[in-house]
């Protein structure tokens, strides 16, 4: 089989450990034999996206990107700016659109709803108030 001559026999139990509907990663064992997640990642994402970015803005594509974790401070906030707006960038490239997930109940007290709105001022080159 393919799979055990590119030294990876695992893959040939994807199909039969695909799970059922509903099955949780961890229940369909294609992650890690034995199950369950992997301590850390195995992949550098922060240079995957900028990766992404320069390959978009090389090719002059309207780039989009989101969030992928929770955030409600500042330094949150200023590491999505810093890809999504790089300050200092002399062809002014940036992210043509950001889509915001992971809201939650705790975003509109007070001082969560202070730094987001400091955050969508800057991101939208607007002087933040306050």
């Amino acid at each position: 089989m393919v799979a055990e001559e590119a030294g990876c026999s695992t893959w040939a139990r994807v199909a039969k450990n695909a799970g059922s509907y509903n099955a949780k990663p961890q229940d369909t064992k294609l992650f890690r034999d034995g199950g369950g997640d992997y301590p850390k990642a195995l992949a550098d994402h922060e240079g995957l996206v900028w990766q992404v970015l320069n390959v978009g803005w090389a090719i002059e594509i309207a780039v989009a990107g989101e969030n992928a974790l929770p955030c409600y401070d500042r330094k949150g906030y200023s590491k999505i700016l810093e890809v999504a707006k790089p300050v200092g960038d002399p062809k002014h490239r940036q992210i043509y659109r950001l889509t915001y997930l992971r809201l939650c109940s705790t975003l509109p007290e007070h001082d969560n709803l202070m730094e987001f709105t400091s955050f969508v001022q800057k991101r939208h080159g607007v002087k933040p108030s306050g």
